[in-house]
């Protein structure tokens, strides 16, 4: 890396951090700028506005997720244990930030603000709900799951088990939560939902 290049791959790894504490939509130049002891201009210069900053923001947290979550997952034999691998791969990788999953927190911040931030945080949000059910396919295929089991509600029913546990977060101990989350894991690979024959 050049020093520009550098500079820029600070500025985005500290910007991840700040959003994470106060959240994407929050993440301004200025405060940024503060943090980091530049000029406003100077970090401006990296940019050219919050919003590309907000999205690069967004695709190095989709890598480090990608390095941390998925890659290592896709190591382990297809079935079962690679989907549980993603899956608490997740929950241990909330805890890599100060305020948690950053992706997770955007979906609540953008999910009513058109543009290419809310764009971005929607394509990361597809292609780690993709993963998930191409390991609940692949779990199908070695038997594990039931032939008829409808993928694409059971990775919906994945990420609504830890959105929901969001809400308890703030007066529940985190390994309490964490039980929660991984007894109602377990509860849906037992009863995954199943194809409505009628479609």
């Amino acid at each position: 890396m050049g020093k520009g290049e550098q500079t820029k791959a600070l500025i985005i790894h500290t910007a991840r951090q700040v959003a994470s504490e106060v959240g994407l939509d929050s993440l301004t130049i200025g405060d940024l700028a503060v943090r980091m002891g530049m000029s406003k201009s100077g970090l401006f210069g990296h940019f050219g506005s919050r919003e590309e900053l907000q999205r690069e923001v967004m695709a190095a947290t989709a890598q480090v997720f990608a390095e941390t979550v998925v890659k290592p997952a896709l190591k382990l034999p297809r079935g079962l244990v690679r989907l549980r691998a993603m899956f608490e791969g997740w929950l241990d990788y909330e805890t890599s930030l100060p305020g948690g999953c950053l992706i997770a927190a955007a979906v609540f911040e953008f999910d009513s603000k058109p543009g290419m931030v809310r764009d971005a945080v929607f394509e990361h949000q597809r292609n780690w709900q993709g993963f998930l059910e191409k390991a609940a396919q692949l779990a199908v295929e070695t038997g594990e799951l039931p032939a008829d089991t409808a993928i694409g509600e059971l990775a919906f029913m994945l990420l609504g088990i830890v959105y929901s546990s969001y809400v308890y977060r703030g007066f529940e101990p985190a390994d309490q939560v964490r039980r929660r989350i991984m007894r109602s894991f377990e509860h849906l690979l037992h009863h995954p939902p199943r194809q409505d024959k009628a479609d």
